[in-house]
């Protein structure tokens, strides 16, 4: 979640933003703490243990990964924001760094 954090945490990215996707990594954390998928998780075709989940208010989606913590316990990963309004979209990603 480095990358991620380092777009979040960038002063060109609206607070509203950062307060929805705080929510979703909530949603996440309750749904580890229960054993199943977030609620709003949906899987990505193609990339097996990827799922989708919409943003509240309707500013976007994440994606995230399931997988496995270094105790081997099961985990999400935050790979991904994509924020929507209107008809505009803007993803939010790092740049790949060599």
């Amino acid at each position: 979640m480095p990358q991620v954090e380092e777009v979040l945490f960038s002063l060109d990215t609206p607070a509203d933003v950062m307060s929805a996707v705080s929510s979703v990594t909530v949603d996440m954390r309750e749904a580890l703490e229960l054993g199943v998928l977030p609620p709003s998780g949906r899987p990505l075709p193609a990339v097996p243990g990827g799922y989708v989940s919409a943003m509240p208010r309707g500013l976007g989606l994440v994606e995230f990964h399931e997988t496995a913590t270094e105790k081997g316990e099961r985990g999400f990963y935050l790979a991904r924001v994509i924020r929507t309004r209107r008809l505009s979209r803007r993803v939010l990603t790092p740049p790949v760094v060599p």
